[in-house]
């Protein structure tokens, strides 16, 4: 999976165990897709949980993403993985329990966005495209 910049999972897990549900208009509610010749789908509620799959590789994760975005347009972005399947990801590696990422999250409209070690466009990998719902 795509994991950047990450710090200590002692520091970061007590924040993400209080988290405050998210409202659904937030722009990250949804289904994203990465990628093309090993697509990697994200998912994340409105509780602050999420899942994803990455070739073998699935993961359950806390995030927190702020509420508004910052001066530059970028969200600040916290996820933690909680369970994992073990196996490898589209990188050939699996993905620990308590790896954490801090990134920055930009959107372009409410269907694609960009997801950055920093808050500038140049260091970032994407676009991220949303899947839409599908009508029962």
């Amino acid at each position: 999976m795509l994991r950047f910049c990450l710090v200590s999972a002692l520091v970061v897990l007590p924040m993400l165990a209080s988290s405050t549900v998210l409202p659904i208009e937030h722009p990250i509610i949804g289904t994203w897709r990465f990628g093309r010749s090993c697509p990697e789908t994200y998912e994340f509620k409105v509780d602050g949980t999420g899942n994803s799959t990455s070739a073998e590789e699935t993961l359950q994760s806390r995030f927190e993403i702020s509420a508004q975005p910052s001066t530059k347009g970028f969200y600040a972005f916290t996820d933690v993985v909680v369970k994992t399947n073990g196996k490898p990801d589209c990188y050939g590696e699996p993905t620990p329990v308590g790896d954490v990422a801090k990134l920055y999250i930009r959107f372009s409209g409410s269907s694609k966005f960009l997801l950055c070690v920093v808050e500038s466009t140049n260091t970032c990998v994407g676009p991220f495209e949303r899947i839409p719902a599908h009508a029962p």
